[in-house]
């Protein structure tokens, strides 16, 4: 993915990219790694 693509993911995006159906538990889970990942391009975009 690009980092616009990363940027412009949301949480239906984060969970169709599993592949697998998630209980209601899980997907907090899955959510926070779509958080943390555009945390990551934000903050390599501050450092440019």
């Amino acid at each position: 993915m690009t980092l616009s693509e990363v940027r412009d993911l949301d949480r239906e995006d984060a969970l169709n990219l599993l592949g697998i159906d998630l209980t209601p538990m899980r997907i907090p889970c899955a959510v926070l790694a779509e958080k943390v990942v555009q945390d990551g391009v934000e903050s390599y975009e501050d450092d440019e």
